[in-house]
């Protein structure tokens, strides 16, 4: 590292310098972090009091999946990915296990469970489980803002739309989802021999000239462009449905109230073959103890290193330098306290353990 690097860093806003306490560490369920003890993973709140009992082979954090609705993925001790609630409890039986799950508008609405081979489906919404297990195999797809799964076995095919937890199943005797041509759907053949397919806009059945296209092309092997497709159906609509995101969004920037810093920028210096930092002024911020000093890439952190362990100083909180004793630290992620603080988490390594510190400097974590 340049001993002169200059790491210049606008004054930002400050969150509230009141000290952590047991107020913040109640049964916020954003703040349960994963507790690693003796290998076996639980829950703890900041302050590392045990919330959830250390028994599982692996442990994730919560995060609010549907409204109100805090859930995180763990791994049993049969080896089984599930959801377990913040009261310790699985969501759906232990016989179940969860195989997908699909967002819509930043919320979980629906997990594909398994029992054995077999697949249904369970709403988070509702609390139930929709779809029986009982299907070898299963294809979900938001088509606009329909929601639809298509379930099959040996015997039926089976079309659900779903509504507020209502099922409305047709069935066909052929159906598979597609994406083709700008457009996506479930094609179909119904029990009356006709072809058509399923769409954001409703059932729409091929015309003569679409179906003879598709013969031609099968027959013939012959090589169709989209520029030259007739329109499968009358009144084709080709605009597909919005986009969504459907993976958990978090929140990893931390935002400050307005405080009073000793600094306005930081410096990396030397001396006497250590790394320390000063400020503008030359003032002292970190002591020259340090065999090499890694500022983040936002400058609100530093990576610590001396006698070949590994620390971090978070420069915007109130909570003192965490020293370096880890083999390995990095920054982990931001839990959202209040939509002015967050509290920062670091992923450590000691040997081949693993396991979380706050910037508090509690670890979360028993040997």
């Amino acid at each position: 590292m340049n001993p002169k690097k200059i790491i210049s860093i606008l004054l930002i806003q400050f969150i509230s310098t009141i000290l952590w306490t047991n107020t913040h560490a109640q049964y916020n369920p954003k703040l349960l972090i994963p507790y690693n003890q003796n290998g076996k993973w639980g829950w703890s709140d900041t302050l590392g009091n045990i919330k959830i009992k250390p028994k599982y082979a692996r442990a994730d954090f919560f995060d609010e999946y549907s409204k109100g609705e805090y859930l995180s993925v763990m791994k049993d001790e049969s080896n089984q990915m599930r959801f377990i609630k913040t009261n310790g409890e699985f969501l759906f039986p232990q016989k179940y296990t969860f195989s997908e799950f699909y967002w819509h508008n930043n919320s979980l609405d629906f997990i594909v469970i398994k029992n054995k081979t077999k697949y249904g489906l369970y709403s988070i919404k509702n609390h139930k489980i929709l779809v029986p297990t009982k299907y070898d195999e299963l294809i979900f797809k938001y088509i606009g803002d329909q929601k639809m799964v298509f379930f099959k076995n040996a015997k039926d095919a089976t079309f659900s739309e779903f509504s507020d937890g209502k099922i409305i199943k047709t069935e066909y005797e052929k159906l598979n989802y597609n994406y083709e041509y700008n457009y996506e759907h479930f094609v179909f053949e119904n029990t009356k021999k006709q072809k058509g397919a399923i769409t954001k806009y409703g059932v729409k059945i091929y015309t003569d000239e679409y179906l003879a296209m598709l013969k031609k092309k099968e027959e013939e092997l012959v090589s169709i462009s989209a520029d030259n497709i007739p329109p499968p159906y009358e009144a084709m609509e080709v605009t597909i449905g919005d986009e969504y995101n459907r993976g958990n969004v978090h929140n990893f920037r931390t935002s400050y109230k307005n405080q009073n810093y000793e600094f306005k920028s930081l410096i990396t210096k030397t001396k006497n073959g250590k790394y320390g930092v000063v400020n503008e002024k030359a003032s002292e911020i970190l002591p020259f103890q340090y065999d090499e000093i890694k500022f983040s890439n936002s400058g609100d952190y530093a990576i610590l290193k001396k006698d070949g362990k590994y620390g971090i100083k978070i420069f915007f909180t109130h909570y003192p330098t965490i020293k370096p004793k880890y083999d390995a630290i990095v920054k982990s992620r931001n839990i959202t306290v209040t939509d002015t603080w967050s509290f920062a988490l670091m992923e450590v390594k000691i040997g081949e353990f693993k396991g979380y510190v706050g910037e508090n400097g509690v670890e979360y974590f028993k040997k």
